[in-house]
């Protein structure tokens, strides 16, 4: 099996709380956000240290993520981006294990922000064009990163709230839900913290 590199993993949202691991209502919130089936959550807030790291909602229950789950892929300086939040949208956190050789459920594992001073922010500005079909609009970009935020304007420059997602590094999601009609189109600006150093 091959060894994980100090590669960047992404959860949607990160605890600010001890969460029960077994008992996931519909419409439970995190940090602000509504969670859905098949999320990927960073729990960092365990009473139980040991029970921190990356979690997938199943059928109810947290279960492991197959990436952050046993010695092979825990280690030491592990990246987590954290994509949504009221409080932790936009953060990264280094993985610090208490122990050289982790045992999953024994070995503490801790989350600490990383705070990255050489970062520039980067704009990018994509026109939505409105019809009478279209409700899921796939925007690609070329930041190489899910770390993005976003605002929604319409022609006028007045705020618009509509579903967006982070669909992968080099594309976001729009979901107006209905079409926008003919010549009734929005601006989308994400925004992306991009590290020169690399």
């Amino acid at each position: 099996m091959e060894l994980v590199n100090a590669v960047e993993l992404h959860a949607r949202v990160a605890s600010t709380d001890n969460i029960d691991l077994h008992q996931i209502s519909s419409g439970l919130e995190v940090d602000g956000v509504v969670i859905d089936e098949g999320d990927i959550l960073l729990l960092k807030m365990q009473t139980e240290n040991t029970e921190n790291g990356l979690y997938v909602v199943d059928s109810g229950e947290l279960i492991r993520a197959d990436n952050f789950n046993s010695p092979l892929n825990i280690r030491n300086g592990l990246i987590i981006s954290v994509l949504e939040g009221e409080t932790n949208a936009d953060t990264q956190w280094e993985t610090s294990i208490g122990s050289r050789l982790l045992v999953i459920d024994i070995t503490p594992i801790s989350f600490i922000r990383k705070i990255t001073e050489t970062a520039r922010i980067v704009e990018l500005t994509f026109e939505i064009e409105g019809d009478d079909e279209t409700v899921v609009f796939d925007i690609t970009h070329d930041l190489d990163t899910m770390n993005v935020t976003h605002e929604v304007y319409d022609t006028e420059g007045d705020s618009v709230m509509i579903e967006f997602r982070r669909t992968s590094s080099n594309t976001v999601r729009l979901s107006p839900g209905e079409p926008l009609g003919v010549d009734n189109n929005l601006v989308l600006v994400i925004r992306a913290e991009i590290d020169p150093s690399h």
